[in-house]
């Protein structure tokens, strides 16, 4: 059986606030703990929350480079993005801005292409913080992979996005021309 539970914060100030929901059947009842959160701010979510880029050595990086800070509700929040140290090929522009929930931040990643070309061919990591004092959750991490083959590999398809879905309320015939 499936219940709706419905919670009315009017009247409760920023906190959590915790209680038991007791369900009680011919056989049995079981006792569900309920946890929630009012926040004084918004959260902060990152999205996508991370990226993958490949090249050979001595290549260009290229694909998709851009990802959003979102802020929930509806007020601006001001924050900070920055690469942390040890990936001095990679950079984050803008390095600050304003986001909300009606307002999203776009933020692109810059890789420094003399820096790209001389890495020698394996896996290298970088993370990009993003930071706000008017969220409760943060700061956030983007995380950024980039995979430096050997320069006689061949290129592999990478395709953006990674998959697709199709929601619709009725049927819908697909051919591969459709695609």
């Amino acid at each position: 059986a499936s219940l709706t539970v419905t919670v009315n914060p009017a009247g409760l100030g920023a906190g959590y606030y915790w209680t038991d929901l007791t369900v009680v059947s011919s056989a049995g009842s079981a006792i569900i703990p309920v946890t929630y959160l009012i926040a004084a701010n918004g959260t902060l979510t990152l999205s996508p929350s991370g990226a993958q880029f490949s090249l050979p050595a001595g290549g260009a990086a290229v694909g998709e480079t851009s990802f959003y800070v979102n802020i929930s509700g509806a007020t601006p929040v001001d924050f900070t993005a920055q690469v942390l140290s040890g990936a001095p090929w990679l950079s984050v522009t803008p390095a600050s801005g304003t986001a909300s929930g009606t307002q999203p931040a776009n933020l692109n990643l810059v890789f420094d292409q003399t820096q790209v070309a001389a890495l020698a061919p394996g896996t290298y990591y970088a993370t990009v913080q993003v930071a706000s004092a008017g969220v409760v959750n943060s700061p956030q991490s983007f995380e950024v992979v980039l995979n430096v083959t050997a320069a006689t590999d061949r290129s592999k398809p990478n395709p953006v996005p990674g998959g697709l879905i199709f929601l619709t309320n009725e049927s819908v015939e697909m051919t591969s021309e459709d695609l």
